[in-house]
């Protein structure tokens, strides 16, 4: 009796495919971001030789500042339920999960304010984080949803629950799938509309179709 309900919150929690990576890249994508802001926020601050730039401190305290940025930084992302297929199914909502995401994650920059001469990151400093950190996660997300695997479906029968197999197919986040057809046995009557119009034969021509 306990079966069906497992089986439902082990799909309910599936992680999108590559989350690991994703999560990886994610992560290394905004310390090089927040690297770039600090550097570019430190040479302003100083004259622009060389030397000067350089010089820029690289202390214990420092590298476990970013170190404890880096590991935040997916946990947040993992919070928003970026990671679960079922949350990001739908682009718009994935997008405006990244939003909140990044945000949060650019409050945390404020902590590092022992990375930069003048004793902190100013709000356009910030904003430009915010930015570059947010085109940058939308881009790989946009590209994560073209290289999803592509299936091209045939679904044998064209009652209610046919429907309902091909309306979770597609919304499914992790595979794209094509709908080859409905195929059920003769005088069956399609659930609806749109199953009448992907009806391609009966089960007799199934073997044929193959």
């Amino acid at each position: 009796p306990f079966a069906m309900p497992a089986r439902r919150a082990h799909a309910e929690s599936r992680p999108i495919p590559n989350a690991r990576v994703l999560a990886l890249l994610e992560t290394v994508m905004a310390v090089g971001v927040l690297g770039l802001v600090i550097i570019v926020t430190s040479v302003q601050e100083m004259p622009t030789s060389l030397d000067n730039i350089l010089s820029l401190r690289i202390t214990l305290r420092n590298l476990l500042l970013l170190a404890m940025f880096a590991a935040a930084w997916p946990v947040l992302f993992s919070l928003c339920g970026l990671y679960v297929a079922r949350v990001v199914e739908q682009p718009v909502d994935e997008r405006f999960r990244v939003v909140i995401a990044v945000s949060l994650g650019s409050s945390m920059a404020v902590l590092l304010a022992a990375l930069t001469p003048h004793g902190g990151l100013s709000s356009l400093d910030l904003l430009y984080f915010w930015l570059a950190a947010t085109a940058a996660t939308l881009g790989v997300r946009a590209l994560r949803r073209r290289g999803r695997q592509r299936r091209r479906v045939l679904i044998i029968g064209s009652g209610s629950r046919a429907l309902r197999m091909w309306q979770a197919l597609s919304k499914d986040g992790t595979t794209s799938h094509e709908l080859a057809g409905f195929v059920d046995c003769a005088g069956s009557v399609p659930a609806c509309e749109e199953v009448a119009r992907h009806s391609i034969g009966t089960l007799d021509e199934l073997e044929s179709m193959l």
